[in-house]
């Protein structure tokens, strides 16, 4: 398969690798050949990061699971009706795979060090 700039974006951001778009954008022209930019193919991708074998089986499947579904329901909450290309719930903020995400406008204290999980603004 292959995935979109945006995919390719948030599949660097669940790295956690701490790439800004910028350097997101400079990744796909130093991994991707020729004039076509909008479709990565996902081979090229794994090849490029040397990601190993054991993480990519997994994570095939979680993409298989996520094209079949046309929405998909929270962990947390419940909520059925998420939109299959929103990284997190749009009732509590939880992602599909049940870790509490951050919006990009916000910052939160890391409650693993007794911080609390209000979203502060930026």
């Amino acid at each position: 398969g292959c995935l979109t700039h945006a995919e390719t974006q948030r599949f660097l951001e669940e790295l956690r690798l701490g790439f800004s778009p910028a350097d997101v954008s400079k990744i796909i022209d130093i991994i991707v050949e020729g004039d076509d930019k909008r479709k990565i193919p996902w081979k090229v991708l794994v090849d490029a990061l040397m990601i190993p074998p054991e993480l990519t089986s997994r994570q095939q499947e979680d993409q298989a699971m996520e094209e079949e579904k046309t929405v998909w329901a929270c962990s947390n909450c419940t909520f059925r009706f998420n939109d299959p290309s929103s990284r997190e719930c749009e009732v509590c903020g939880y992602g599909w795979d049940g870790r509490l995400h951050v919006p990009a406008d916000k910052w939160m204290c890391d409650p693993t060090y007794g911080g609390c999980t209000y979203f502060n603004g930026k």
